[in-house]
């Protein structure tokens, strides 16, 4: 039986999500499974041109995403509920309320165990035995 391939979701494709959407995309034990953002401007556009999976970070940039022409396919919660883990690379304002949806979303993040925050990223940290390095990772998923 092979390896077990980790489905990552990035929320927030800006300087930071964009290089790790790309690095994950690179891997033999990642799989994309989608960036959430809420631009329609040229920043996601180059995640659309990539082949990533678009969804929308808030209910709002949804409608605005469709009428902008992106191919949005869903929601964050919508994301998170096909990934195992989700890299959260929004500014520390929006991370920190980002924990709050991550930690009601309690359908999704069956593995979390503890939820910090170290004043630039919400990090759920568990030991996922996938040989990821967890400190980086929120898991959304057992």
């Amino acid at each position: 039986m092979g390896a077990r391939v980790v489905r990552v979701a990035i929320n927030g494709y800006g300087v930071i999500g964009e290089r790790v959407a790309d690095a994950v995309s690179l891997q033999d034990a990642m799989t994309l499974a989608g960036v959430a953002d809420v631009v329609t401007d040229y920043r996601i556009r180059a995640a659309v041109v990539r082949g990533y999976p678009l969804f929308a970070s808030a209910p709002d940039a949804r409608e605005a995403m469709r009428q902008a022409g992106l191919p949005v396919k869903g929601r964050l919660e919508d994301l998170l509920g096909q990934s195992d883990v989700v890299v959260d690379c929004t500014p520390k304002k929006v991370a920190a309320k980002n924990r709050e949806l991550y930690a009601a979303n309690r359908d999704a993040i069956r593995a979390l165990t503890r939820l910090e925050t170290d004043g630039a990223r919400s990090i759920a940290k568990t030991d996922t035995g996938l040989g990821v390095r967890t400190d980086l990772l929120a898991p959304v998923r057992a």
